[in-house]
């Protein structure tokens, strides 16, 4: 039984680092002050999509020594990374099996294909989950919305997988 009270603040951002988007480094570059200003602990990213911007984040980010993500073709899959001021653990790594419709490339899957990360946080009794759900390109979020099953899917993924990583530990965010 955890006999002490603890804190710990955790944040979430998607930087849009696609590869193709327009002024990634000084993108990465801005939010990466702005981070850096705050009282973070531990931080969770989405659309890092490749190596060199989980290098250049890691450069910019250098009150987060500590870094978990499942390793992909060209950067992490799904996009996704963790930062943290305390060492982590992963947990696991889970790619959803939904996909979007719209989107049926082999380059497009092999690059967005979204997941959830969870990673154990040393000082903490906590996993910590990053996730990206599939976009939303119409912003109706109604059952009528071509996006709305898919979501639902990925949700009770989500909430499946969760379930797992937690099995052996105490908390959840």
């Amino acid at each position: 039984m955890l006999n002490k009270t603890w804190g710990i603040t955790i944040f979430t951002l998607n930087t849009y680092s696609v590869p193709f988007g327009k002024n990634i480094i000084a993108r990465q570059g801005s939010i990466s002050r702005e981070l850096s200003r705050l009282n973070i602990d531990v931080l969770n990213l989405q659309e890092v999509i490749t190596y060199d911007s989980v290098w250049r984040l890691s450069k910019n980010l250098r009150e987060f020594p500590y870094k978990c993500f499942e390793a992909g073709i060209i950067g992490p899959k799904s996009g996704l990374i963790t930062f943290s001021k305390y060492p982590l653990e992963k947990v696991g790594f889970y790619g959803f099996h939904t996909r979007s419709a719209k989107r049926k490339s082999i380059f497009y899957k092999l690059l967005f294909h979204k997941g959830i990360l969870g990673v154990k946080v040393s000082q903490f009794p906590l996993v910590v989950i990053n996730t990206h759900l599939s976009a939303n390109k119409n912003g109706d979020w109604s059952e009528k919305s071509p996006y709305y099953n898919m979501h639902e899917e990925q949700l009770r993924e989500l909430s499946k997988i969760s379930k797992e990583f937690i099995a052996e530990n105490l908390g959840l965010i």
